[in-house]
């Protein structure tokens, strides 16, 4: 009598899960509708359109991959300490003789907004004439709310001027591990890959359906993902929520709903270290919260000392 009673009530357990996850599909969908097809308030992006029209560059510049970093006009020291440390191969003491030279070809790409009602300073302007590697895009305004745009305005001109296998987004506040992130990306699909520290979930509120991101300390995606993100109807394109991370996580998604494209999001417990680095072995690719100890880290890094953890 008793094994009748577990049946039939694992049997309830099951219909009921079933009808949760179905619930679920249709919630989703309905989201998904609700979503597209809301009113745009008046402070939302209505249209993101980047003319390139005026440049085209036939031959373009080959990298293996190129690395992103939104950054500000005034945050000149710091660009210039990633220029001497991670950021340029030829610094590193350590970690790169076993890299091929076509997996050490890299770019930095710098992107800042225009600053509203005033001018660029002395130094900006100095450092804009010393280094190739400064993209201003003069149609978003430099404020924190925009920084998604930056991220969309950066893949569209990255596929417009560079001939490259990955795309990869970190922050000035970053240590990037660079050999560690080349040889993970030399043995990473050259395709249908987006990467990172792959863990949070956006969305489920206000009409919007829930996805997966990586963290916006440390991304990677292949260049047919990034194509696929750009070439979405504008409706996708113009969102009023504010994360960049979490932007990019849903174009990503609307690029495998809308586009029938496989990406595999693949999540790497050992991407981001989200509080810098504390101690132990340099096994992280992305060291967080690092904008004042970066140079002193990265002198340690290169000769491989470490900090004993007790």
């Amino acid at each position: 009598m008793g094994g009748s009673n577990d049946v039939v009530s694992y049997s309830v357990k099951v219909i009921m899960v079933i009808t949760l996850s179905l619930a679920l599909f249709f919630l989703a969908n309905q989201q998904t509708d609700l979503f597209l097809n809301r009113p745009v308030s008046q402070n939302e992006v209505l249209t993101i359109k980047f003319n390139f029209d005026d440049e085209f560059h036939a031959d373009k510049r080959k990298y293996f991959a190129v690395v992103m970093i939104p950054t500000t006009p005034d945050h000149i020291s710091i660009r210039n300490v990633i220029r001497g440390s991670w950021g340029n191969v030829s610094a590193w003491k350590v970690g790169m003789d076993n890299l091929d030279a076509e997996y050490k070809s890299i770019t930095l790409m710098w992107v800042v907004g225009a600053l509203k009602d005033q001018e660029y300073s002395k130094e900006f302007k100095e450092e804009i004439s010393k280094h190739n590697d400064i993209y201003i895009c003069d149609m978003i305004n430099e404020h924190k709310t925009a920084l998604k745009y930056k991220v969309l305005w950066s893949y569209m001109r990255a596929v417009q001027l560079f001939d490259f296998k990955y795309f990869v987004k970190t922050d000035d506040d970053i240590l990037v591990n660079l050999p560690l992130l080349l040889s993970h990306l030399k043995d990473a699909p050259r395709s249908h890959y987006y990467g990172g520290l792959c863990i949070a979930l956006y969305g489920g509120f206000a009409g919007y359906p829930m996805w997966r991101y990586c963290s916006g300390g440390g991304y990677y995606l292949s260049k047919d993902v990034v194509e696929h993100a750009i070439s979405l109807p504008p409706q996708y394109h113009r969102v009023p929520f504010r994360p960049e991370d979490a932007y990019t996580g849903y174009l990503v998604r609307w690029a495998i709903k809308t586009q029938k494209f496989k990406v595999t999001i693949a999540t790497n417990k050992k991407a981001l270290s989200l509080y810098g680095y504390k101690c132990g072995p340099w096994e992280y690719i992305f060291y967080h919260k690092e904008f004042h100890k970066m140079q002193k880290h990265f002198d340690m890094i290169t000769v491989n000392k470490t900090v004993k953890c007790v």
